[in-house]
C-alpha cells in the first residue's frame, strides 16, 4: 500500500486500533505524510489518534483507573494506561493512552484539582511545536511566522 522497502508488521491492539512497526524511519515518515490510507477499498481519513502522555508528579493516589478515565477526559478518551501505571510501580510520573483529534490543538495544562499539570506528549514526532495540533511538523505547519504563501 505504501511501496515501503521493508516488512511492515502489523500488531492488533484492539478496539479497532493498530499500530504499523516500521524498521526505517523514512518509511514511517512516508506512510504518515503521504498515505494513502485506505481500509476495505475506502479511503481512510484520520480524525482521531492515540498518543501517549506522561503526567509528571502526579500522586500515586491518583493511578486508579477511574480516576484517571476523569482526568484523561480533559485531553480525549482514555484507551490504556502502562503497566508501570496500573501496578503503581512508578512515582514521578503515569502514563496513558488517550484517543485525541486530529487537528485541534493539544491542551498545554489541565486542572487537576487546584493544580495545573501540563502534559507531556509522548512520540510528538508528528504534534507542532508551533499551533500544538497534532498530524503534522513545524515544517509544514501553516501557522509559522515567515512561511511563504504559496499562491
Amino acid at each position: 500500500m505504501w511501496k515501503v522497502t521493508e516488512k511492515i508488521i502489523l500488531i492488533d491492539l484492539g478496539h479497532d486500533y493498530y499500530t504499523v512497526k516500521f524498521l526505517k524511519e523514512e518509511n514511517l515518515q512516508k506512510a504518515l505524510h503521504q498515505g494513502p490510507w485506505f481500509i476495505n477499498a475506502y479511503e481512510a481519513k484520520e480524525t482521531k489518534s492515540a498518543i501517549w502522555i506522561r503526567l509528571l508528579e502526579l500522586p500515586t493516589e491518583f493511578y486508579d483507573h477511574l480516576v484517571l478515565t476523569k482526568i484523561s477526559q480533559k485531553l480525549g478518551k482514555l484507551v490504556k494506561r502502562d503497566v508501570c501505571t496500573s501496578e503503581a510501580l512508578r512515582g514521578r510520573y503515569t502514563r496513558i493512552c488517550v484517543e485525541v483529534p486530529i487537528g485541534v490543538p493539544m491542551r498545554k495544562k489541565i486542572a487537576i484539582g487546584q493544580h495545573q499539570q501540563p502534559p507531556v506528549y509522548d512520540g510528538s514526532s508528528i504534534l507542532c511545536s508551533t499551533c500544538g495540533v497534532l498530524g503534522h511538523t513545524i515544517l509544514t505547519c501553516s501557522s509559522r511566522p515567515g512561511k511563504p504563501t504559496i499562491i
